[in-house]
Parts: C-alpha cells; structure tokens; sequence
C-alpha cells in the first residue's frame, strides 16, 4: 500500500492568511474535503498524513510549515486541496510541469471531479512558480475543487463526492468500504413485561429472589433454555422470562 501526504490550503478561516470567501468559504471546505480524503485512504489499507497549517500565521509561514510536514515524510504524492476564486467555474488541478510524475492523476482526477459534481473539467494546468509544488520532495499536485464565487459552482458542491472522486483518481481504482461494525447498543431492544417477573442469575437457573415488577426493561442479550426465552437486563441485575407469555417485544 502507498503513502501519501494531505493538506487542505491556506491558514484555518478567520486566522491569518485564510482562503477565498464567497458563497463557500474556502478555508472550511477544503478541510471538509481533505478530512474525508484521508478517511477513504485509510479505508483503503493506504497512509495517510494530514500535512494542513491549522494555526495562525501568514502566507509564507503557512505555505513553509505545509512544506515542512509534507517533507517530513517519505510519501508517492503530496496532494494540496484548494478551492477557486475569481468568477470562472469548474474543477482544475495544478502540476509544476507536464513532466511532473503526477501529470496522470491530475488528468484523471481533475475528469473525476468535474464528473462527480457536474461543473466543466478545466484541465491540468502548469504553475512552476507555486511554492507547494515546487518545494516538496515527492510528485506534487494541487486540486482547486471549484469555484467559491460562482452561483453554478455552489449549488453544485459536495465535499463527500469531491473527496471521493480524489481519492478513487488518486489510487486509480473504487474504494469499496466494509460496512461499520454494529455497535453493541444497537442489539439491545426493549419489552414490557406483562406481570412480576424472577430475575435469575443466569439464564432458567440460580433465583435470585428478587421479583422484576412490570415494567419496561432494556434487553441486552438472549438465551434459551429449554425452549425458553431469556434476557439479560440491562440493569445488571439478571435474567428474567421474555416469551409472548411473560413479555412483549417493544
């Protein structure tokens, strides 16, 4: 699995030498977007690093820090997540050169973006003068997502599918995520019991003598015996009768 660094542009919004602001605001979006990239690498058996400036200072100072992080480690791409100014609209993506080893997933992602959104794929675009690009050691790129001041632009952003399209253009294949494990609370279901009821420290044995009265209880766990259905109650206090007889399912 491959490495790869992550970095959403810019100084955090309202602190220092934050991002465009129009009808989305840079400096939040782009970290909306850089966030959910990196959850899909990882998802994907792939290292992540997120390299973002998240304090207060000036351009040079946040672009020199972003740098510093990125060169820190050993990685195949670093990736700087941006968002667009200036009345145009679209997804563009930004290379040192047509040279540059990433040239082919900024085509690729660029096409994904503009796809996943519905907004014009602009194209790879050539800046040998942006500092990111030219500073950091492995193949870099850098994603302006869309335009923050076009009305077209704004009703057509999602930052899950705008990660997602990076993430997918980045490794060049479907991230596929395993379904979350169930949580242990989403087990536990409810029943009203329809008289006073044992409670047994374990399923059918070892009364404890101590009668559950009718009630509401929260059922964390079954067992049979015997053909009888018991549950264990939340309280910690044991197992009572929990068949249509003794109990109703809420």
């Amino acid at each position: 699995m491959a490495k790869y660094n992550i970095h959403a542009g810019h100084c955090p919004q309202g602190k220092g030498a934050s991002g465009a602001v129009g009808y989305l605001k840079e400096s939040v979006e782009d970290r909306k977007v850089k966030g959910e990239v990196i959850r899909l690498l990882r998802a994907a058996g792939h290292t992540a690093y997120d390299c973002t400036c998240d304090k207060k200072t000036d351009q040079n100072g946040c672009l020199r820090y972003i740098v510093a992080k990125c060169n820190a480690h050993t990685v195949a791409r670093d990736v700087s997540i941006h968002l667009n100014s200036g009345g145009g609209t679209g997804v563009e993506v930004l290379v040192v050169s047509k040279n540059s080893k990433a040239y082919k997933e900024a085509t690729r992602i660029s096409a994904k973006i503009a796809r996943a959104l519905g907004i014009r794929d602009r194209g790879v675009k050539i800046r040998p003068e942006l500092y990111v690009l030219r500073h950091t050691n492995a193949p870099a790129f850098l994603v302006e997502c869309s335009f923050v001041d076009n009305k077209t632009d704004y009703h057509a952003w999602n930052y899950k599918k705008c990660a997602r399209a990076i993430a997918e253009g980045l490794i060049g294949k479907k991230i596929e995520e395993k379904p979350a494990a169930k949580k242990a609370a989403d087990k536990f279901f409810k029943v009203k019991t329809k008289q006073a009821l044992n409670i047994y420290k374990s399923p059918g044995k070892d009364y404890t003598g101590k009668k559950a009265p009718e009630s509401v209880y929260t059922i964390t766990e079954t067992k049979t015996v015997e053909k009888m259905p018991y549950g264990r109650l939340k309280s910690g206090e044991g197992w009572i009768k929990i068949s249509s007889k003794y109990a109703e399912t809420l």
